[in-house]
């Protein structure tokens, strides 16, 4: 996995702890102090600052009612919608490769 993949894979877990989170109407010292991660640990996973390790990713899924593997599927799908906009948006129908310049015509 590239570094553009994993930036992209880290921003759409944070965003689907964040979203559960506030779908459950749970606040983030509920979530921290439920799956035993510091204040300040738990703010840099929710906000895209870093990735939690497999056990931590479990202990908040867990702590927000599902898995890991359910907030990385979560993620996965949100980058698939992304994608397919970002495809639809191209002038030709083609998706935009994240690596590809941009056109200055």
């Amino acid at each position: 996995m590239d570094n553009v993949a994993k930036l992209r894979l880290n921003r759409a877990v944070a965003r689907a702890i964040r979203e559960l989170r506030t779908k459950k109407c749970m606040t983030r010292r509920q979530v921290f102090e439920a799956a035993n991660v510091q204040e300040n640990t738990y703010s840099n996973f929710e906000n895209g600052v870093t990735f939690p390790n497999s056990g931590v990713l479990e202990a908040i899924g867990l702590a927000l009612g599902t898995t890991a593997a359910g907030l990385i599927n979560a993620a996965k799908r949100t980058i698939n919608a992304e994608m397919q906009d970002c495809a639809s948006k191209a002038p030709d129908g083609k998706s935009q490769s994240a690596h590809a310049p941009a056109s200055n015509a």
